[in-house]
């Protein structure tokens, strides 16, 4: 299977005793290695009991009803942070000018 350039998966986990890795991998047809640098760059969500939060460890287990969302982005995921540069450091308050990426606005 060709990898995405650009993919969103979301899923509903059936069992537990399985690990995001393993699923998110089947799923979408990366490869292991490319989903755990994925996940450590923050581009999957965990939905469990309630809360939504950015999981990061590869071997994470999960509970059956529990939902994966993985956001692939293969230029973003591939690209180096841009270096912000300081402007103002009043102790309280600190001012940085982080110029967008590719045109892209972002807000912090």
């Amino acid at each position: 299977m060709a990898e995405p350039a650009r993919s969103e998966f979301h899923v509903e986990i059936k069992s537990s005793e399985t690990n995001a890795v393993d699923v998110l991998a089947e799923v979408s047809g990366l490869s292991k290695q490319r989903v755990k640098m994925a996940m450590q760059r923050g581009a999957v969500w965990l939905t469990s009991r309630g809360s939504c939060r950015r999981i990061r460890r590869a071997k994470k287990m999960l509970r059956g009803g529990d939902e994966l969302d993985f956001y692939y982005d293969e230029k973003v995921l591939l690209s180096d942070p841009v270096t912000p540069t300081l402007i103002v450091d009043e102790g309280n308050l600190v001012v940085y000018y982080r110029r967008a990426v590719s045109g892209e606005i972002t807000v912090q």
